[in-house]
């Protein structure tokens, strides 16, 4: 398990990305940002660190519109990513090793 240090540099850095895309939306400068969480933040493991990270990146970058999703279990990763993706969103963060295989799913 990752530690809490190691979950906050890796959401620093998503946050360091971020402003990489501000200028790609057009009028709109929003990014569509989600995140899918394999357990329940109430854990206050892995996912409550990375439900705490993506709330940080939504209150400190006024510019990211979040959604996220709790308890995606790993046979349904590629359905919510397809239906974020459908749904305009322009980061899509996959918090768990175990989704990695869908990732490239198209």
């Amino acid at each position: 398990m990752l530690s809490r240090k190691a979950v906050i540099a890796v959401l620093s850095m998503a946050m360091l990305l971020l402003p990489a895309f501000a200028g790609c939306g057009g009028e709109d400068e929003s990014i569509k940002v989600a995140v899918i969480q394999i357990g329940a933040a109430e854990d206050y493991g892995w996912t409550y660190e990375g439900h705490l990270g993506a709330e940080g990146m939504s209150d400190t970058l006024s510019y990211v519109v979040l959604s996220e999703s709790e308890d995606i279990g790993v046979s349904y990763a590629a359905t919510a990513m397809r239906g974020y993706a459908d749904e305009g969103c322009d980061v899509i963060f996959c918090h768990s090793y175990d989704y990695g295989p869908y990732t490239s799913k198209k």
